[in-house]
């Protein structure tokens, strides 16, 4: 699965040096997205939050985060936007400043090359702010890895980029994002996290992006790195790091016009 991934978004990034589609297949019917927020977003418990704390952008994608039980379809479908999810964690107006932009509302098997390229200018917008210490993005975990390192390549930046999603909707009692926004956000402001690139941090754990593998649908638990092991864990107290991610490289984004999109390309595997 691992080399499968690789060779998907190697082969992607590499053809951007050649000239970008004009063309594409009739997208699917998307799933509403709510209203964006503007880029000075209020700051969620700005009234509690100790001053000169650093600034942390919440970039909302959508995924079971999102979402809540629905009375009549008896599914979880998007419901709750970026603020709602800071709401919930009132506590982390003592960590950051945090600030909300809500990209999209969508499952995560929505998140295509169109989505990543709005995606990276987002946080690449976001870092290059003097005040903000790191971007959290909030997403579903089917296609979290995939974005995670799509991030780690593309933008150029020593400050960190969290990746978070839940694995139990909004509507459960025992609702994880909650905890995952938190500990994001204290690993966004730990000077330990700087140089790390792209992280996926779910149930305390903190996973390089290259290295991350979601293992299990519901658990928890979810992603593992395996032999390589887990960049670092976000304890109750404090942000404990083992390791630094082995690696690292960036392959630069071709700026892309109206109307232009990432090549498509194709992978065959034998079995």
């Amino acid at each position: 699965m691992r080399q499968t991934i690789a060779c998907t978004l190697a082969a992607l990034l590499a053809s951007c040096a050649a000239e970008a589609q004009t063309s594409r297949p009739v997208p699917r019917e998307q799933p509403a997205a709510p209203p964006a927020a503007r880029s000075d977003a209020p700051v969620m418990g700005e009234a509690q939050a100790r001053p000169g704390l650093p600034v942390v952008r919440l970039i909302a994608t959508g995924g079971t985060i999102a979402m809540k039980i629905d009375p009549v379809k008896k599914a979880p479908v998007p419901a709750i936007s970026g603020e709602d999810l800071v709401a919930t964690v009132p506590e982390i107006a003592q960590v950051a400043h945090v600030e909300v932009e809500n990209l999209s509302n969508v499952p995560s098997d929505y998140m295509d090359p169109d989505r990543w390229v709005q995606l990276q200018k987002s946080v690449a917008q976001a870092l290059a702010r003097p005040e903000v210490a790191g971007v959290v993005v909030s997403h579903g975990t089917d296609t979290l890895e995939e974005t995670a390192w799509f991030l780690d390549l593309t933008v150029d930046s020593q400050k960190p980029i969290v990746l978070i999603g839940a694995q139990r909707n909004a509507s459960e009692r025992d609702f994880d994002g909650p905890r995952n926004l938190l500990n994001a956000a204290r690993i966004c402001v730990d000077q330990g996290a700087r140089g790390k690139g792209s992280m996926i941090a779910l149930n305390n754990n903190i996973n390089a992006a290259r290295d991350a593998v979601k293992t299990h649908t519901s658990d928890v638990d979810t992603f593992k790195s395996g032999d390589l092991g887990f960049l670092g864990y976000a304890d109750y107290d404090r942000v404990v790091w083992y390791r630094a991610p082995a690696r690292r490289q960036h392959v630069a984004l071709r700026p892309l016009g109206e109307g232009q999109h990432l090549p498509r390309v194709d992978i065959v595997r034998w079995a």
